[in-house]
């Protein structure tokens, strides 16, 4: 048999890999035990990175792609699909790479009494937000007794708490953030907020 491969899509988040393999599907998806892969340096949208062509047969096509935009980019493979014995036809595997949030340490300042109302500020490639991205964050570690800091479970669009300092210096409270994109969740940030005594 001789490998045919239709046109094929994927979708995966900024720092993963699709490991794609197309499905054995006949007549319009023929794909004998044993296919292996080779493929052209991707065409990519958005500055996406980690894709490069590859003349190595490999039982799938596994490579990490980096989006460093806040919105989903495409890469575009042209692949060359071997059978046993017989060479298919390329297909083109398109790649959706949908961002994943990635929040540095951050830091801000409010009055003792007054609302915390954060959030990042999207600033590719060493900050990306993707529009929608919502919060959730652990107990704050706070000094000089600040209070009105608590855990949220349930994904909020800022860290919006009231915190009050009841000492006449400033204080901190330290909290611990997840980013959860519409797609993909980021990596945990520290959020320190210094609370002015008033």
């Amino acid at each position: 048999p001789t490998p045919i491969v239709p046109n094929q899509a994927t979708t995966i988040c900024s720092g993963t890999s699709p490991n794609f393999v197309p499905t054995n599907n006949p007549p319009t998806t023929i794909v004998p035990a044993g296919t292996t892969y080779t493929w052209a340096n991707p065409v990519v949208t958005g500055g996406i990175t980690g894709g490069s062509a590859q003349a190595v047969p490999q039982t799938s096509v596994n490579q990490t792609l980096i989006n460093p935009t806040n919105t989903a980019q495409t890469a575009t493979y042209t692949v060359t699909p071997i059978g046993p014995n017989c060479t298919g036809a390329t297909f083109q595997l398109v790649v959706t790479v949908n961002p994943k949030p990635l929040v540095p340490a951050q830091a801000t300042t409010v009055c003792s009494g007054v609302a915390l109302n954060f959030t990042p500020t999207n600033n590719p490639p060493a900050t990306i937000v993707p529009a929608g991205t919502l919060y959730t964050w652990t107990d704050p570690v706070v000094t000089g007794g600040i209070t009105g800091g608590s855990a949220q479970a349930v994904p909020q669009t800022s860290v919006n708490q009231t915190l009050t300092n009841p000492t006449n210096i400033a204080q901190t409270a330290t909290y611990t953030v997840t980013p959860i994109g519409p797609n993909c969740t980021g990596a945990t940030f520290q959020l320190v907020v210094t609370v002015n005594p008033t």
